[in-house]
């Protein structure tokens, strides 16, 4: 397959299995968070569910640029018009939800709303207005009000770890086509820990710069690798949160 199309989903059958028990229609809670550490794919898990559902869905996308701003993140749901906050926060839950609570609503990086916008989730989730499915950063500041969806039973946390070396290896061998030296192999994992977000970028930069190459059907790594430009800002980007062992071979870089 092209490098540089999506890159297929390994690994993760156990968690796609939780999440869509936990969006069903007879689910006991109305939906799911899906926790995890910067780069470990949790908006490609979310993604996938949405696609696998066959629901009506809706995707917000919080950040830190609208967080500043009351209901920011859900600016394609606000009317143009409404008589004051409490009519403004119901007609936004009414146009996220939809009708009939056969919408199925994903917050991407959940732990960014705003707080109107954390109302507006707590709101949907509480009175099972919709099937939610949320994704929160692991070690990042959080909202009680979001926590509590999870721990007061509401919605079903999975947590996403990176992958282990064996999926590792599998997810590169399918991007690229074909088999990949052992030691190869046992490099990408050890500088990014099965992290799919900085392996991604690692393994695309590597085959551009023509290290990363085929030589007699097998796919092999040589040379000493160079951090992109966008690598390293994607590192600055992430460094907060980054994986200890990942950010020690950053070091070593």
């Amino acid at each position: 397959m092209p490098v540089d199309s999506p890159w297929p989903l390994t690994g993760r059958v156990r968690e796609l299995d939780l999440i869509a028990a936990a969006v069903s229609p007879d689910s006991a809670v109305a939906g799911v968070v899906i926790g995890g550490e910067a780069g470990v794919g949790k908006t490609r898990l979310a993604r996938e569910a949405l696609d696998r559902s066959g629901m009506l869905s809706q995707w917000v996308s919080a950040s830190t640029s609208a967080q500043s701003l009351p209901l920011g993140a859900l600016a394609p749901w606000v009317p143009r018009d409404s008589a004051n906050q409490i009519a403004l926060t119901q007609d936004v839950i009414a146009n996220l939800a939809g009708p009939n609570g056969n919408t199925l609503v994903a917050v991407d990086d959940a732990h960014l709303l705003d707080n109107l916008s954390v109302f507006v989730l707590q709101q949907i989730v509480t009175r099972r207005l919709a099937r939610v499915v949320v994704t929160v950063r692991t070690g990042e500041a959080i909202q009680d009000t979001i926590s509590a969806l999870w721990t007061d039973g509401h919605l079903k946390r999975v947590d996403v770890e990176a992958l282990p070396e064996p999926d590792c290896s599998q997810l590169i061998e399918e991007v690229l086509g074909g088999p990949l030296e052992p030691t190869t192999a046992q490099q990408l994992w050890r500088l990014t820990r099965g992290n799919v977000l900085y392996l991604r970028h690692i393994v695309e930069s590597e085959l551009d710069a023509g290290r990363l190459r085929r030589y007699r059907g097998i796919w092999l790594w040589t040379g000493e690798l160079v951090v992109s430009p966008s690598l390293r800002e994607l590192i600055a980007r992430q460094m907060g949160s980054l994986p200890e062992d990942v950010a020690m071979a950053v070091d070593l870089l």
